[in-house]
Formats: structure tokens, sequence, C-alpha cells
């Protein structure tokens, strides 16, 4: 699993929303500032961060090149 997400350093955090990788960070957090980004990644709208991901789905398929007619 470190191998798929690419984690370098150990605790390494990382938070999901829909199934979609929100937050990540090397290193722990202390107790008040965890709680934070829970209540944080809670409050995200995520038909805005969908859309987000899209949006960087389609720059990178264009700067690789992927489009039509080439």
């Amino acid at each position: 699993m470190a191998g798929t997400f690419g984690i370098q350093a150990i605790p390494t955090l990382m938070a999901f929303r829909d199934g979609i990788l929100v937050f990540e960070q090397a290193g722990a957090l202390p107790g008040h500032a965890l709680q934070k980004l829970i209540d944080e990644i809670k409050a995200l709208d995520m038909a805005e961060v969908r859309a987000k991901v899209d949006d960087q789905a389609k720059t990178a398929t264009a700067d690789r090149g992927g489009g039509c007619c080439g």
C-alpha cells in the first residue's frame, strides 16, 4: 500500500472522502490539529472537489497529448 500511494515517511496521515484523497501529510498531528482537520474535511463541498479532480485529470490528459486528431 505504501508503494501505491508513494509514502516515503512514517507516519503519513492521509484522509479520503468519497474515495478521493483530500489530505496528505508526512508526520503526526497533535490532537487539536487533527480534530480541526477532521472538521474541515467534513465541511468540504465534495461537488467542488470532484470538479477540481476532473479538471486536473483533463489537464493531465491534454499535457500528455491525449487529445484527438493528432
